[in-house]
C-alpha cells in the first residue's frame, strides 16, 4: 500500500475506502460542477462526479485533507489494453476522447494521465504547504515506482472561450513552454472552431482581444496578456504544452493538453515534502 503524507495540518493520502473516494468525488462536483460550470448539475443529483475511469484497477485517486476536512483531489490513470482496445485508443486515457495521443506510443516513454487536479476554493491560498503542489508531488512519487516517465493532461485554461485559449497558447510558445517535438491533435477538428458567446469565464477584456491578431500575434499585442495561474503553475513545475488549445462543447469550456516529463518535476518541490511512500505490489 502507499502511505500518505502529512504536513502542518495537510494530509495527502490514495483514496481506499468508500468514504474517501465519495470525498474525492464530491470535491470534483464543487469545483468542476458548480464553480466553473463544466457539467450540466442536473445530471448529477447526488453532487458527486465520477466517470468509469474511477472503478478502473488501473486508476487511483488522491485525497487531500486538510485538519481532517477534504481540500483536494486528482487522479493517476494508468495505460489499460482493456479499455484502449474497446475504444479504438493507444493507451486508455480518459484524455483520449478528445485528443490523439499515438506520437507517444514510442519507445522510451512509459505514459500515465494525471486528470481531474481539483482544490476547494477555500485551501487555495495555503502557501505552506500549498494543496495542489502537495498532490502533485506525492502523484509524482507514485507514478515513478510504477514505472511511468511521462504524465498527460488536459489544462483548463480558466476560460469559455477559445479565441482567449488561442492567446494563451501564443504566450506559452513565446516563453518556450510548448514542445517542439510532438503536436497533438484533436480528434474532431470541430473542437478547433471558435465558439460564440456569451462567456462565463472570461479572462482578458474584449477591447484587448479586439486589437490582437490571433493566428499571429505580434510581440507588442502579446505584452498585453498575462498567463491564468493554472497555466502558469504547470508551467513552472515544468511541464510542456503539445497542442493548440480546442473547446470542449461536452463540458462548455477550453482544453489544452500538456506532457509533463516526471524528471523534469522541481527537484526541490520533492525535497521539500519528505514524503515516505511504502509500495507493495
Amino acid at each position: 500500500m502507499y502511505q500518505g503524507v502529512h504536513e502542518l495540518g495537510l494530509e495527502v493520502l490514495v483514496a481506499r475506502t468508500k468514504e474517501e473516494l465519495d470525498m474525492c468525488f464530491r470535491v470534483r462536483y464543487e469545483v468542476f460542477g458548480k464553480e466553473y460550470g463544466a457539467y450540466d448539475l442536473a445530471h448529477y443529483p447526488g453532487e458527486r462526479e465520477s466517470d468509469s475511469f474511477d472503478t478502473l484497477p488501473t486508476t487511483l485517486n488522491l485525497l487531500a485533507l486538510y485538519d481532517g476536512k477534504p481540500a483536494g483531489t486528482v487522479r493517476i490513470i494508468q495505460p489499460n489494453e482493456d479499455v484502449a482496445r474497446a475504444n479504438g485508443w493507444v493507451f486508455g486515457f480518459e484524455m483520449e476522447t478528445l485528443f490523439d495521443l499515438s506520437p507517444y506510443n514510442k519507445k522510451g516513454i512509459s505514459l500515465g494521465e494525471i486528470p481531474r487536479s481539483s482544490v476547494l476554493r477555500e485551501y487555495r491560498s495555503l502557501k505552506d504547504p500549498p494543496v495542489v503542489m502537495t498532490l502533485w508531488a506525492f502523484a509524482m512519487k507514485i507514478a515513478r515506482i510504477r514505472g511511468l516517465t511521462h504524465l498527460c493532461a488536459s489544462a483548463n485554461p480558466e476560460t469559455d472561450n477559445l479565441k482567449e485559449a488561442l492567446i494563451m497558447y501564443h504566450l506559452l510558445r513565446k516563453k518556450d513552454l510548448v514542445s517542439d517535438d510532438v503536436d497533438i491533435k484533436a480528434k474532431d477538428e470541430k473542437n478547433y472552431e471558435f465558439n460564440s458567446g456569451p462567456y462565463s469565464r472570461s479572462v482578458y477584456s474584449n477591447d484587448l482581444m479586439e486589437r490582437v491578431n490571433l493566428e499571429n500575434p505580434t510581440e507588442e499585442q502579446l505584452q498585453q496578456f498575462r498567463l491564468p495561474k493554472v497555466l502558469a503553475v504547470f508551467a513552472r513545475v515544468g511541464a510542456k504544452f503539445i497542442g493548440r488549445p480546442i473547446y470542449d462543447r461536452k463540458v462548455s469550456g477550453c482544453s489544452m493538453p500538456l506532457v509533463w516529463p516526471i524528471s523534469a518535476f522541481n527537484e526541490e518541490i520533492l525535497e521539500r515534502f519528505d514524503m515516505p511512500i511504502n509500495a507493495r505490489f
